[in-house]
C-alpha cells in the first residue's frame, strides 16, 4: 500500500510540474511539447494495435504520428515494420506503392538521417531481411554488418549474417555447376553437329564414288541394246552366205521340174506315137 501511495504522490507530483513547466514556457515551446505528446500518443495507439495483429489500423496511427513530427524515428521505424506485415511475397519493389517499397524507403531513410544508433541497427537488420529473401544474399551480407556495427551484440543479426554467407557460397557454386553445365551442353552439342556433318560428307563422298560405277553399267546396258538388232540381221557375210544357198536351191529344183518336165513331154510323144 505504501509503495503504490508513493508511486501516486511520484506521478502527481511530475504532473504538476509538467503542468507548471508548461505554463510557464514560451508559446513555441508549449507547441513543441504537445506536439511531443501527441505523437507519443499515436505512437502508443499504434503499438497497441500492432501487438493485437491489426498493422493496418496500426499503420494509421503511425502515419498520424509522422504527421505531428515528421522527423520522429521511432515513427519512421514502427511504420516501416507496420508496413513489412502487410507485404505480400509476390509484391514488387519496384512498385513504390507497394507496401515493401514504402517499408524500404522509410528504412534506407532512417539508416541515412538518423542519430537514434539502436534504430538504425534494427533499420539495417530488417533492409538485410528483406535482400535475403530476395535472394540478394551479397547486399544482405552488407546490411548485416552494417548493423552488426551501430550494435555488436545482436546476436540475431550475426546468426543471419552467417547464413547468408553460406547461403552466398551456395549460389555461387550453383552458378558454377550451371555455367559448366551450360558449357559441357554446348561440347556435346558441337560435337553431335561435327559428327552429322562428317556422316552427310561421308554420304555426299560415297555418292561420288557411286556415280562414275552406275554410270558405265548404264553405259554398258546402252550398247548391249544397240548390239542386239545387229544380232538378229546377222553379218553381212552371212547374209552372203544364206542368199547363195538359197539360190543353190532354186537350181536344184528348176533342174528337178524341168527334168520332169521333159519326161512329162517325152511320154507324151510316146503316147501320140504310138496313136498314130
Amino acid at each position: 500500500m505504501t509503495k503504490k501511495l508513493n508511486k501516486y504522490i511520484f506521478t502527481l507530483i511530475i504532473t504538476l510540474l509538467a503542468n507548471g513547466m508548461l505554463l510557464a514556457a514560451p508559446e513555441n515551446k508549449k507547441e513543441e511539447i504537445k506536439t511531443i505528446r501527441t505523437e507519443r500518443n499515436y505512437i502508443r495507439k499504434g503499438n497497441e494495435m500492432y501487438n493485437a495483429k491489426r498493422y493496418a489500423d496500426a499503420e494509421v496511427e503511425y502515419r498520424k504520428a509522422l504527421q505531428e513530427n515528421k522527423d520522429s524515428e521511432i515513427g519512421m521505424y514502427n511504420l516501416a515494420t507496420a508496413l513489412i506485415r502487410q507485404a505480400a511475397p509476390n509484391d514488387d519493389p519496384n512498385d513504390k506503392k507497394s507496401p515493401i517499397s514504402q517499408a524500404r524507403t522509410l528504412l534506407n531513410d532512417l539508416t541515412s538521417i538518423g542519430k537514434n544508433t539502436s534504430l538504425m541497427s534494427k533499420a539495417f537488420y530488417n533492409l538485410g531481411n528483406m535482400d535475403f529473401n530476395k535472394e540478394d544474399y551479397g547486399k544482405s551480407i552488407e546490411m548485416y554488418k552494417s548493423a552488426l556495427r551501430l550494435n555488436p551484440n545482436d546476436e540475431q543479426a550475426r546468426q543471419n549474417l552467417r547464413l547468408a554467407q553460406k547461403k552466398q557460397q551456395q549460389q555461387q557454386q550453383q552458378n558454377k555447376d550451371n555455367k559448366d553445365q551450360d558449357k559441357q551442353q554446348d561440347k556435346d552439342k558441337q560435337q553431335n553437329q561435327d559428327k552429322q556433318d562428317k556422316k552427310d560428307q561421308d554420304k555426299k563422298d560415297q555418292d561420288k564414288q557411286q556415280q562414275p560405277q552406275n554410270n558405265n553399267q548404264q553405259n554398258k546396258e546402252d550398247k548391249k541394246e544397240k548390239q542386239e538388232p545387229q544380232q538378229a540381221t546377222g553379218s553381212p557375210d552371212n547374209s552372203e552366205q544364206i542368199l547363195n544357198a538359197v539360190q543353190d536351191n532354186e537350181k536344184g529344183t528348176q533342174q528337178k521340174i524341168n527334168a520332169a518336165r521333159a519326161k512329162e513331154q517325152e511320154n507324151e510323144r510316146r503316147r501320140t506315137k504310138n496313136q498314130w
